[in-house]
């Protein structure tokens, strides 16, 4: 059962509480709602109905920014690193599945190489794809995606930034640093004015990175799974 972006049409929070227990008795035990983030009113029901913070989207101005020094180079993405995006994947599933996440995605039964086959195909979802290379050895990547607009959580002249990994081995050298600023400033060279993304929210790496690099939470995905 999930209440989307505009589904909190209310202004009453205990009346938000009335209304859940009359919609929930028919509900599947799985239970979503994406809440304004600015409207701590209406956050705080759902906590005192056993809701948590499952997940966020965010938003932030895209701007030119200076180039990061990694000691590699970011560059477009050809089909000779399908081999290396896919594992980039792999690895953002396995980092999800561990603690705090517990996602519970099975990566072992996922087929990433088929999944980023047909990427360099779809330029006109996918307009960027960048991947930082350290010696020779891809390490990292940033994707941005056309999200179709209709929904409050996309803006008027914004691109989604997708899909951003680090391999552990190469994280602290400003690796993801680079990716974000070249996608930053190459948002602001086409003319868009936002940059949107999402995160779970008890995904300790990105619940932090993300926040610290000005994206500011839209909505709020509040979470339940009744007995």
């Amino acid at each position: 059962a999930e209440v989307g972006f505009a589904g909190m049409a209310a202004s009453e929070p205990e009346a938000l509480r009335d209304v859940y227990a009359q919609l929930a008795a028919a509900w599947p035990r799985r239970h979503s709602v994406m809440v304004p983030a600015s409207d701590a009113a209406l956050i705080d029901p759902w906590f005192r109905l056993a809701f948590g913070c499952q997940f966020m989207t965010a938003a932030r101005e895209v701007e030119r920014l200076e180039p990061v020094d990694f000691g590699g180079v970011v560059r477009p993405s050809t089909r000779d690193d399908h081999l290396a995006v896919a594992a980039f994947d792999r690895q953002l599933w396995e980092h999800q599945s561990r603690s705090p996440s517990l996602s519970g995605l099975d990566y072992e039964a996922n087929d990433f190489e088929e999944e980023w086959s047909t990427l360099w195909e779809e330029e006109d979802e996918f307009p960027f794809h960048r991947v930082a290379e350290i010696d020779g050895r891809a390490v990292g990547h940033v994707l941005l995606y056309e999200r179709p607009t209709g929904d409050l959580r996309v803006p008027q002249r914004n691109i989604d930034l997708a899909h951003v990994v680090t391999l552990p081995e190469a994280r602290g050298k400003g690796v993801g640093l680079a990716l974000t600023a070249t996608a930053l400033t190459w948002a602001d060279e086409q003319g868009f004015r936002s940059m949107t993304t999402d995160f779970r929210s008890n995904n300790l790496l990105s619940s932090r990175y993300w926040p610290a690099r000005g994206f500011r939470p839209t909505f709020i995905r509040m979470y339940r799974a009744t007995p």
